[in-house]
């Protein structure tokens, strides 16, 4: 306690003055995250199977945005000096045999924090629809990627767990088939979620609740992706999943990490610029992925990519 008078006051004011400073030197070093995350999409690589596999060897310079996207990702750490993640604008320590966990609209990145900065690592990115088709009866895998999972975001193992993933990827990476591969990944790519359930067991909060949602959030999901040039109304969501308009948009909250508008507006966003890559001028590309109003659309590109869809498709190599 400071006495209150002028003497006590000093003392708080400089005390204030060291702690913004002291944030101030935070930001410098990026140990406070601040600005805006960017969404990131993968379209190509995610829309014929659903996930997609990448071993990161020693390149971290790609991710140093601050980014989401609408997939869920489990990265397998193999080797890491100086390199941190944050996720959410929180800052976690990696370290070799690490799983880095990361939800669906999840702000994250990894950052470069010394010299000589690296992280190779085992990636896999894989759709909410495809999860919950490699799930089970009791077993909802996008459970291990929200907060009732205690070990979400890193899951730290000891070398006696971590022996199977190793095993799994030096699998991944010496086998292939002339006409089987597909059927192999997939098998893999199973495999390792289920291992990673197995892991996560023990630390997820058995709440029903989260079942049920997954459940009313498949159902919404599943008609976005269906009608998604068509006009969606949240009674039209709610009839489909047989629950109240409150209930789904609470659900997919908390499920998915974005409002149900939100959650269609940056889908039909990310379809329009697929119509961008094609000779379609922007306007009917907005209007086939649907957007019945320019003006909106425009607005909506701008808060979300940071700049005009011109601008970003001449930036883009789109040819």
């Amino acid at each position: 306690r400071y006495p209150a008078n002028a003497a006590g006051t000093k003392i708080c004011g400089e005390i204030s003055d060291r702690i913004k400073q002291q944030v101030t030197d935070r930001q410098k070093r990026g140990m406070v995250m601040v600005g805006k995350a960017y969404p990131r999409t993968h379209y190509e690589e995610l829309k014929n199977e659903g996930y997609r596999i990448i071993h990161f060897e020693e390149i971290i310079t790609h991710l140093t945005e601050y980014h989401y996207h609408d997939y869920y990702e489990l990265s397998i750490i193999l080797s890491c000096k100086n390199v941190v993640y944050f996720c959410s604008q929180t800052e976690y320590r990696i370290t070799e045999g690490d799983i880095v966990l990361c939800n669906v609209f999840e702000p994250h990145l990894y950052k470069e924090v010394g010299p000589d900065a690296h992280c190779e690592r085992f990636n896999l990115g894989i759709e909410f629809t495809k999860l919950l088709q490699f799930s089970a009866k009791d077993t909802n895998l996008p459970v291990i990627f929200q907060k009732c999972n205690d070990n979400y975001p890193i899951m730290h193992l000891g070398f006696r767990e971590l022996l199977k993933y190793y095993e799994l990827i030096d699998l991944y990476k010496k086998h292939r088939l002339k006409y089987g591969n597909e059927i192999l990944k997939s098998g893999l790519v199973q495999l390792l979620l289920a291992y990673a359930y197995e892991d996560a067991y023990p630390y997820l909060n058995k709440d029903n609740g989260n079942s049920e949602n997954i459940h009313a959030v498949t159902a919404v999901v599943e008609y976005i992706h269906s009608h998604i040039s068509e006009n969606i109304t949240l009674s039209q969501l709610a009839k489909k999943a047989n629950y109240s308009v409150s209930y789904i948009c609470a659900a997919f909250k908390s499920v998915m990490n974005k409002t149900i508008n939100n959650y269609i507006k940056e889908k039909r966003l990310d379809l329009a610029i697929q119509y961008m890559k094609t000779d379609l001028p922007i306007s009917e590309a907005a209007e086939k992925a649907g957007f019945n109003n320019y003006s909106y659309f425009y607005k909506a590109f701008k808060s979300v990519y940071g700049i005009s869809p011109a601008e970003y498709k001449s930036k883009k190599p789109f040819k």
